[in-house]
């Protein structure tokens, strides 16, 4: 908990477990709550459907679905685990980092007065 209260010194203290072993990973404390600045019940964005196997061809990626954030957090954690152990059938990887950051900011409300 303690921490979290600098974090950037905390993520600087992680630098040579991180460059040993490649990457680390970081569990926030259960009082970590921070508050997003998206609806998720009106929020849209639009994907991209990526071929993996044709990457190397030079192709651009057509138009995935148009989504809404409707789903509570637990609900996608649950998906998400279903697909990583393999109980979601065939998926379709898509992805939205076409987001536009401008209207929908970084997610975290403006005013947060966190350092994180």
């Amino acid at each position: 908990e303690s921490e979290f209260k600098d974090p950037i010194r905390y993520i600087s203290s992680l630098h040579k477990i991180g460059t040993k072993y490649g990457a680390v990973k970081i569990v926030p404390p259960n009082s970590w709550k921070p508050e997003l600045n998206i609806d998720f019940k009106t929020f849209t964005f639009q994907t991209r459907i990526q071929r993996i196997n044709r990457l190397q061809e030079g192709e651009g990626w057509p138009g995935g679905k148009k989504y809404v954030l409707a789903a509570d957090l637990e609900t996608i954690e649950r998906s998400y685990w279903d697909i990583v152990n393999g109980k979601a059938g065939d998926v379709t990887v898509e992805y939205g980092n076409d987001i536009d950051s401008v209207s929908a900011g970084s997610g975290f409300r403006k005013d947060d007065p966190s350092p994180w």
